[in-house]
């Protein structure tokens, strides 16, 4: 059920890439410009192609997941909180749902929850 869970995720990720785009896209050139924004995913994966996307976007990121470690990750929500050049914090839900500060943002996406229940 989890390897399914999974798959849809990464099915979404080219929906959540195209609104993604579209948010952070100047309003003259037909997007929405909402400056900031948290995109939150469950799975690895699905967090490794939208880094991918970004990335190959050019635009500036800051990643919060299980692989960085707890006390780099307020580091990295300083960061995104601080440099007006980084407009997407990308974040796992389990490893930053709680506990930190991130109010310069001002759109949340929510691009793949957990299974309830799964870790």
């Amino acid at each position: 059920m989890t390897e399914l869970y999974l798959d849809t995720g990464l099915a979404k990720v080219g929906a959540v890439a195209a609104h993604i785009d579209q948010l952070l896209l100047p309003a003259d050139k037909g997007g929405d410009a909402v400056g900031k924004l948290l995109l939150f995913a469950h799975h690895q994966k699905v967090l490794d192609a939208l880094a991918a996307h970004l990335e190959a976007k050019g635009t500036l990121y800051v990643r919060v997941d299980g692989c960085v470690p707890v006390d780099m990750r307020q580091v990295q929500c300083d960061r995104f909180q601080r440099d007006p050049q980084i407009q997407v914090a990308l974040l796992s839900i389990n490893a930053a749902g709680v506990g930190l500060t991130l109010t310069a943002a001002s759109l949340v996406v929510f691009a793949a929850l957990a299974l309830c229940g799964s870790h």
